[in-house]
């Protein structure tokens, strides 16, 4: 239901901002409020003066991405604040001068997978699972993933496939595989906070300015193809098909 918001909580932990997220008996799908919430907490970390800032889904998940009982519910106009919305969490991650180190426990699919491609460092458990299903229901990817992704992983922007993390470390879409992914990201929260915090910032902007216009291109062009697909009628039966709990039964029309 609207206004069932993931609860989103920025707490400072060392070196590091944490950026948790728990909602559970959802998986941790993220509406409207909470991509907000997550872009806000993102700008606001971005802003100070921690050394590295770590994204944390709790409950035993990273994020099934976009919270489809919300979208099933939105108006073209509101589905296109909610591209917004996702587009923002990439735009704050690669603005953020600090590394951004994606934990990942449990499932991490649609926007959620899209989003960790743009973070600096991916560290997930063994049994966490990737993927990208929008086009099982008729819509298509965001967060800047056409550009970030590793040209490895497009089998599974086309075929909605998921993945498990080893392969997934071998499409690119993980940096490391392990048992306790906070205690890692915290490993390589002091082992960033103990380099010169200038170089370490100048060389993430390295790194993205080649594709930073690019990749604004990229979100626009991501975002008018979502919005077109949204009003298909494969769209309209894949997310019927989601709330029914059946397979959708999708022809192109």
């Amino acid at each position: 239901p609207r206004g069932a918001a993931v609860s989103v909580r920025v707490e400072r932990e060392g070196a590091a901002v944490w950026i948790r997220w728990s909602r559970p008996e959802r998986l941790n799908a993220w509406d409207g409020e909470t991509l907000a919430a997550l872009g806000g907490a993102l700008a606001e970390a971005g802003g100070s003066d921690a050394r590295a800032i770590v994204l944390h889904g709790e409950g035993g998940a990273f994020s099934s991405g976009d919270d489809l009982r919300e979208t099933a519910t939105l108006t073209p106009e509101e589905w296109a604040a909610a591209l917004t919305g996702f587009n923002r969490l990439t735009r704050e991650v690669v603005a953020a001068p600090q590394p951004v180190i994606a934990a990942v426990d449990g499932v991490c699919v649609g926007g959620a997978c899209e989003l960790t491609a743009a973070c600096d460092i991916r560290v997930a458990s063994p049994g966490s699972r990737f993927g990208c299903p929008e086009v099982a229901i008729g819509l298509s990817i965001s967060n800047g993933f056409s550009l970030l992704a590793p040209r490895a992983a497009r089998r599974l922007v086309l075929t909605g496939e998921l993945v498990d993390a080893e392969e997934a470390r071998g499409l690119g879409l993980v940096d490391v595989v392990v048992d306790d992914v906070e205690a890692e990201a915290r490993r390589l929260v002091e082992r960033i906070a103990s380099l010169a915090p200038l170089a370490v910032a100048g060389s993430k902007r390295l790194l993205d300015a080649a594709a930073r216009e690019e990749l604004e291109r990229a979100l626009d062009r991501e975002a008018a193809l979502c919005e077109q697909l949204f009003e298909t009628a494969d769209a309209r039966e894949g997310l019927a098909a989601f709330l029914e709990k059946r397979e959708p039964r999708l022809r192109g029309a």
